[in-house]
């Protein structure tokens, strides 16, 4: 599968747990570890020329800070991006620089994610103009992935003035997955999963159940204040489906 059409999974998370089976056109953004993803879905099809996988993620982000922290270290420490990367689900961004103290990289990740959602969103007019050319329309708009709870208010609040929607629409509109019960960075697992379990029931002629719930989450989330290296075996972002 192209690594494109992965948040194809979201888009059928959404169509199980939020949208009753009713087929709703649905604009998908992922932002991941190394790339970010945009997906759009129309009558139930991804529309193969806006697809795209772009290569600029979570990586760029940290890899950007570890960076700025070498340099600020006059180029005698490097901090590893991954010590940078298991901050963030924390909402942490102090980190202890040897011999130069307490560094905060809240500026910097600040402003790398502004450029972030800058990109994103140029994007993501263009494929919103390009629809609206042919005639076709977005209903619901996902963010999901990693980094997704990083972008979501800021990719909203584009999205909203691009429309010129109330907030009562724009929260109605673009979707917060974890309220449908599903956590961003696993949607796309967990979208798939029920497409399987769809697919087995119409070969087998029964009646498709779209209820779900996550009974279990298995990560390789760093344990501990990260420096834990030992980190569980199981592939990350693995759900497991309650049937």
């Amino acid at each position: 599968m192209a690594i494109q059409f992965q948040g194809y999974g979201a888009y059928m998370a959404m169509l199980f747990g939020k949208y009753g089976m009713k087929l709703y056109n649905t604009y998908v953004i992922d932002v991941g570890h190394g790339t970010w993803i945009k997906l759009p879905v129309i009558d139930n099809e991804v529309d193969m020329l806006l697809a795209d996988s772009i290569p600029y993620g979570m990586h760029t982000i940290t890899e950007n800070i570890s960076r700025v922290i070498f340099e600020k270290s006059r180029q005698r420490y490097r901090i590893p991006e991954q010590r940078v990367m298991e901050k963030l689900p924390r909402n942490e961004t102090r980190i202890e620089v040897p011999g130069e103290g307490v560094f905060d990289f809240r500026p910097v990740l600040d402003n790398e994610l502004r450029d972030m959602v800058d990109k994103i969103l140029v994007r993501v007019r263009q494929d919103l103009g390009e629809l609206s050319r042919r005639g076709k329309f977005i209903d619901y708009f996902a963010i999901v992935g990693g980094g997704a709870p990083l972008v979501f208010e800021p990719i909203k609040k584009g999205i909203q003035r691009y429309y010129d929607w109330n907030d009562e629409v724009t929260n109605a509109r673009v979707v917060d997955v974890s309220t449908i019960g599903v956590h961003p960075r696993t949607i796309n697992s967990v979208g798939f999963m029920l497409l399987a379990r769809d697919q087995i029931a119409i070969e087998l002629d029964r009646p498709v159940d779209p209820s779900f719930g996550v009974r279990e989450l298995v990560t390789d989330e760093l344990k501990g204040d990260g420096r834990d290296l030992r980190a569980s075996r199981q592939p990350l972002s693995k759900a497991v489906i309650k049937s």
